[in-house]
């Protein structure tokens, strides 16, 4: 049988024949015998692999409102370990969604960030969160009412959010391309600051009226 198939595989018919002929002079157990002795025992040993399967991560996308002055936008250790703050808005949002897909890592990609003892109003800030490696994703059909339950449960005053320092709004699903539009969208949108000022003594209409018309300062 190993003369069949090495003068098949042999293209040099004189050279086939030959070669058909010593193999078939030799029985299985002399074949073997003229292998190298490492590669017998090479053989002899059981090949052993891993495998690592991971899932591709999905995206949600939506706007938050940070109502707390002492809540950092994500984890912030000093030195030693030390917590800066309560509860990060990235904790706050991912809580329910790690509790919900059991993923490996949830990361939180935001328009840009403010300071820990800023609140974020208005429409409030856009972000992207990244959930990688989930045991559970959202349907493609129906996807929706899940992502709207999630949010439901983000908004909710329980667990890092016992508070209601988190406001979540236009949950929704997207994808990896997103992450560059927003970070081009923080480099280019206009900001819009309020504040509140102490004056030492009292301020009469002209000083106001003067101070209302002023635009464009460079501080």
């Amino acid at each position: 049988m190993v003369g069949q198939v090495i003068g098949a595989a042999t293209g040099d018919a004189e050279v086939r024949k030959k070669m058909a002929d010593w193999f078939e002079c030799l029985s299985e157990g002399k074949f073997i015998d003229h292998n190298d002795e490492e590669q017998k025992k090479e053989a002899a040993t059981p090949a052993v692999t891993t495998v690592s399967v991971t899932r591709e991560a999905f995206y949600l996308k939506g706007r938050y409102l940070k109502l707390s002055r002492e809540m950092p936008q994500t984890l912030w250790l000093l030195e030693g370990g030390v917590r800066k703050g309560k509860a990060s808005v990235e904790e706050v949002i991912s809580e329910p969604v790690k509790d919900w897909a059991k993923p490996e890592s949830v990361v939180l990609m935001g328009s840009g960030r403010e300071d820990m003892d800023v609140r974020m109003l208005g429409n409030g800030r856009p972000f992207l969160l990244q959930v990688n490696d989930p045991r559970r994703v959202p349907e493609e059909e129906g996807g929706q009412e899940e992502v709207a339950a999630l949010q439901a449960a983000i908004n909710t005053k329980t667990g890092l959010n016992r508070e209601g320092g988190v406001i979540v709004r236009e949950l929704s699903m997207s994808d990896r391309r997103q992450v560059k539009i927003m970070h081009a969208g923080a480099a280019e949108k206009q900001k819009v600051y309020a504040c509140r000022v102490w004056v030492g003594g009292k301020v009469g209409r002209e000083v106001l009226r003067r101070s209302l018309e002023m635009k464009n300062c460079l501080l």
